[in-house]
């Protein structure tokens, strides 16, 4: 088994840890503080229950649908839940000390080894970079860019886990109206665990221990806490797929109007920043 390497950025105070064998961000510290759940960490540091990843990209697809089927026009295709990115490698193609970039290419027709094997009809690449400012700021972009010989549809979305403290709560909300204060527990007691916040590009998770500001573009966000040591915030494109399919029939993607289309020679970029604000003082309930 090839070792799981990892990369360390840092910059105003924030320091933030990548595993380059899965591409994923595993560790975002404010000074003492740690925000991320480690799921995703090289295998000596990862805990040993809970949610065994601590950030994907969900693409092309959000959620999941019966049976895997999708078309695009006439073209068949099978996809787990989130699409084929989560289970695809990441290329390390720049690290400074400040900043971690990589990509993901995809070829149509391949066959990707999800949970069951799984394919695409359109070709794509994914570049995707993880970057802190003097302010600590971390910001997070995807870049999709189109290489088929089609145009399609598609839905993204980026999944951080951050840590699930007790007497969390939560607001949502895009600009200056946000939502009431939501607690844990009821992401917790909500059908399938999640809730989700249509026209919300903005997410604060407050806790006893820190604050989590997410800003981004991606259109909407939703919230994912099963009780297991973290609360994922997810900045999406557009609502899980769920209840879409009818009958037995596939879900056609370039027939879902609120996905987005990819278009050849025109990449889409979305971002996402994340601002964490310390209360080393206080203690964790």
């Amino acid at each position: 088994m090839a070792s799981e390497k990892t990369a360390l950025i840092s910059n105003g105070g924030t320091y933030a840890e990548l595993n380059l064998k899965n591409g994923q961000l595993f560790s975002l510290m404010r000074g003492r503080v740690e925000v991320m759940w480690p799921g995703g960490a090289p295998a000596d540091r990862r805990p040993a229950t809970g949610w065994q990843n601590s950030e994907i990209v969900m693409f092309p697809i959000v959620g999941a649908a019966p049976e895997d089927r999708f078309l695009i026009g006439e073209r068949g295709c099978l996809m787990n839940q989130h699409g084929l990115s989560r289970y695809m490698e990441w290329e390390d193609i720049l690290s400074r000390s400040d900043r971690i970039e990589m990509k993901q290419v995809y070829h149509a027709g391949e066959v990707v080894a999800g949970k069951t094997p799984c394919s695409f009809a359109g070709s794509y690449t994914l570049a995707k970079s993880y970057a802190l400012d003097g302010d600590g700021k971390l910001t997070f972009t995807l870049e999709l860019k189109n290489n088929s010989d089609i145009d399609f549809r598609f839905a993204a979305g980026w999944h951080p886990a951050f840590r699930s403290v007790n007497n969390g709560t939560l607001i949502a909300g895009h600009g200056p109206v946000m939502s009431i204060p939501i607690r844990l527990e009821d992401v917790r007691n909500a059908a399938g665990n999640v809730m989700r916040f249509d026209d919300s590009g903005n997410v604060i998770y407050r806790t006893s221990r820190f604050t989590v500001v997410m800003a981004h573009t991606f259109g909407g966000s939703q919230v994912w806490d099963r009780g297991e040591g973290l609360v994922a915030i997810e900045p999406i494109t557009s609502p899980s797929l769920s209840r879409r399919q009818h009958g037995n029939a596939p879900i056609d993607i370039n027939a879902q109007e609120d996905y987005r289309w990819l278009r050849r020679g025109a990449p889409v970029e979305l971002q996402a920043a994340v601002s964490i604000y310390p209360e080393e003082a206080a203690d964790e309930t």
